[in-house]
């Protein structure tokens, strides 16, 4: 009896395993857990539209459908269009997408429930909106504006929505269809070329990147890319990256804990100035000679949602080589109060549409909340222990207080350098 019972559990055991071997593993859209969603529900749930199975049968978003099959249909017209007789029907694009789907559900960390006919019609009906909308933001189809252009805030929650980790169809699906569409008619404008334009017209990080040549060249050298927010974070990734690095070895090692720099208002304060470099790429912070420079980044509404976005994806998927979550960390520790944001403010470092700084220093003390950091492997290892050094030393100190106390009842030149100098020749200190 035991023996039957123990060969149950063999077959039960072994045919799961064999429905692992006939999925491969491509996972990279997950599920936010509940723990996370809490912390700010609207930067994970889309509110105006669905993509993807996830949010496929939520019953508040089911009006966001007809915006879908109306390009959809503006996809199939453009087709006849631009191909005349050589146009795939629809029921060419179900048969093309249906060879896709073992591929695409593989995608999913979540199990999906939909049906065969229900996934397909759902990858279509998505992905058609997805490529046309984006379409539509490229000058060279002369399509002219966008139909909601004019309800701003509508458009601004859509283009927020399908850059949400768990509203996304796998890239690939995307990059298809598009090229079963319109690759032979427009060799010269790629679904990348297209993506990078319509980011580059939002206000997300790494549309500086996206808009440059620079972004066109990181782009076509990546490989596999997973999804939108993968993209987006691509366009987001520092000019070097951890290998790249000159101190690489010597970063690796060490309690990333005491790498974290003091905040901005005490760095101020200790003679360090704040300047906004003229680099695309948001995440390229360095100091030098006393001074940090930090890529402008602008926050408006969509900002958060979209950053939290890539930081789970970082989390889920990238974790040992994260660098949007080493850079919020980064700009956590330097912004405590709004003081702090007042710094970088005035010094062009963050611009905001917020209604106050206090806000923008909320948004930066929790949305590192939830998250781990790779310890170690900071990537802003060595530009925190250069900022926890510079103020280790006298010299700098005092420069940095007669700055602040006196710079603003004396002159500079007259007063307060020869006392510097005396202090520096009586003490020994060699600036």
């Amino acid at each position: 009896m035991a023996d039957d019972q123990n060969k149950e559990v063999e077959t039960s055991i072994r045919c799961q395993l064999e429905s692992l071997l006939q999925s491969p593993f491509h996972h990279s859209i997950y599920k936010v857990p509940e723990h996370m969603r809490k912390v700010k529900t609207e930067c994970y749930q889309p509110s105006v539209v669905s993509i993807g199975p996830l949010y496929y049968e939520n019953q508040s978003l089911k009006h966001s459908h007809e915006l879908k099959l109306r390009h959809l249909k503006c996809f199939l017209e453009f087709d006849i269009y631009t191909n005349g007789n050589n146009a795939k029907s629809l029921s060419q694009y179900i048969d093309i997408v249906r060879r896709w789907e073992e591929k695409a559900r593989s995608y999913y960390a979540e199990k999906i429930t939909l049906s065969s006919n229900e996934f397909i019609e759902m990858l279509i009906v998505d992905a058609t909106f997805i490529i046309f909308l984006f379409m539509w933001s490229c000058d060279k189809f002369l399509l002219g504006a966008h139909p909601m252009e004019s309800k701003f805030d509508v458009l601004l929650q859509v283009h927020q929505d399908i850059f949400l980790e768990e509203n996304q169809i796998p890239f690939f699906v995307l990059n298809n269809l598009y090229n079963e569409a319109f690759g032979e008619a427009y060799r010269d404008i790629t679904f990348n070329d297209i993506t990078r334009c319509f980011i580059g017209e939002t206000f997300f990080p790494g549309r500086e990147v996206a808009r440059s040549i620079i972004g066109k060249e990181k782009l076509n050298k990546a490989s596999n890319i997973k999804h939108l927010v993968d993209f987006l974070r691509i366009c987001n990734l520092p000019t070097k990256l951890r290998h790249q690095l000159p101190n690489n070895n010597k970063n690796s090692n060490g309690d990333s804990s005491d790498e974290f720099p003091l905040t901005a208002k005490e760095l101020k304060e200790a003679g360090v100035r704040f300047m906004a470099s003229e680099s695309k790429n948001v995440l390229d912070i360095t100091f030098s000679k006393g001074v940090l420079y930090i890529p402008t980044l602008t926050i408006q509404d969509t900002t958060e949602a979209v950053l939290r976005s890539i930081v789970f994806f970082e989390q889920c998927h990238h974790f040992c080589d994260s660098y949007v979550i080493d850079y919020l960390f980064f700009l956590d520790a330097l912004i405590h109060t709004q003081e702090d944001v007042q710094i970088l403010v005035q010094s062009g470092i963050i611009k905001h549409w917020f209604g106050s700084n206090e806000e923008v220093a909320i948004l930066f003390n929790k949305i590192t909340k939830h998250l781990s950091m790779r310890n170690p492997g900071f990537y802003y290892a060595q530009v925190c222990q250069d900022l926890n050094a510079y103020p280790t030393m006298s010299w700098n100190k005092w420069k940095g207080v007669f700055k602040r106390d006196y710079f603003n009842y004396y002159s500079w030149s007259v007063l307060v350098l020869p006392i510097l100098l005396a202090l520096q020749v009586y003490t020994g200190f060699v600036k």
